[in-house]
Parts: structure tokens; C-alpha cells; sequence
């Protein structure tokens, strides 16, 4: 376990040292995409404009696989107590609030990677650029200074399984009672 350890301390040291000004801004703001509130508001406005018609399916969709991998994380962050980077290295870059524990895995990437595995199976052309985001938004975890890179990709298989978990079920309840929905 020290190997796997060392390996993520050194590659997030490596990751978060390469910083500028115009980079914090822009971090800053792709970090804040991965909350959950802000990722619900952005959904909402980009389905009213663009698909009402599919508005509540997508949107409770998102919401339940935000839901069940967000139980799974926060139940590993109580479990495991995970301290973050600040923690460890205080003479790293940190940029927003200064959290100390409840590192593994990472909510934000969690929360990017359900939605990004939701919004790829209903809108095909835009995978790329979903999950392109879902990555951007995990490594802003890392330049911020919020979480190793082992917390990202936990958060990010957590995100993407809760997702495809939720489509899956979606396909079997619509099988089972609505033989004849084609959508």
C-alpha cells in the first residue's frame, strides 16, 4: 500500500505545481462546475432552451445517479476519513476553501462522471465533450489542491457506474411496463 500511496502523493505534487494566475481563474471556475447545485441549475436552463420535452426524464435521470454514487461517496469519505492534500503537503497550491479531511473519493468527479455517462447515452454527439469536462473538472480537483489523484478516479468510477447503473434500470423498468415505448 505504500508503493500505490507514494506513487499518488508524488503525481498529485507533480500535477499541482504547475500553476499560474489566469490558470487559477480558469480552475476556480471549472471546480465550481462540479457542484451539484450548479450542475442542476445548468441542466435545467440547457433543457428548458433545448429539449423540453425530454426536461423531466433527463433531468430526474442525472439527479437519481447524482444521488446514488453521492451516498456511495460520502459513505467512503465517512468510512475512510481520508485526509486531503492540505493536509499532507501545506506548501502545495490551494485555491478555495482550505478542507483538511473527506478526501477519497472525490464528490465533485463523482458527481461530473453520473451526469456525463447520463447526458452521453441521451445526447450521442456530445459525448466527447461531456466526458471531456468530467475529466477537466476532476483534474481542477487536483490543481486546486482538493484531492489526490486516486480520490479522481475513484470519484469518476463511481460517477461513471452510477450512471450506466441508473440507464440500465431506466431499460429495464421501461421493458417490463412500457413494452411498446421505443424512447
Amino acid at each position: 500500500m505504500d508503493i500505490i500511496t507514494n506513487i499518488n502523493h508524488n503525481l498529485f505534487l507533480f500535477l499541482n505545481k504547475y500553476n499560474c494566475p489566469i490558470a487559477d481563474k480558469l480552475m476556480l471556475f471549472l471546480t465550481s462546475t462540479g457542484n451539484g447545485l450548479v450542475i442542476a441549475a445548468i441542466l435545467l436552463i440547457m433543457l428548458t432552451i433545448f429539449d423540453k420535452k425530454k426536461i423531466f426524464r433527463v433531468f430526474t435521470t442525472v439527479l437519481l445517479a447524482g444521488i446514488i454514487g453521492g451516498v456511495i461517496v460520502h459513505i467512503l469519505k465517512l468510512g475512510l476519513g481520508a485526509s486531503r492534500p492540505l493536509a499532507i503537503f501545506p506548501q502545495a497550491h490551494f485555491l478555495g476553501e482550505p478542507l483538511k479531511m473527506g478526501s477519497f473519493p472525490s464528490g465533485h468527479t463523482q458527481l461530473c462522471f453520473s451526469t456525463a455517462a447520463v447526458l452521453a447515452k441521451e445526447y450521442k454527439k456530445n459525448w466527447k465533450f461531456l466526458y471531456l469536462w468530467a475529466l477537466l473538472v476532476g483534474y481542477s480537483r487536483i490543481y486546486v489542491g482538493a484531492h489526490f489523484p486516486l480520490d479522481i478516479i475513484a470519484g469518476g468510477t463511481i460517477g461513471y457506474l452510477s450512471g450506466k447503473f441508473v440507464l440500465w434500470y431506466n431499460e429495464l423498468l421501461n421493458k417490463e411496463f412500457c413494452p411498446d415505448n421505443k424512447d
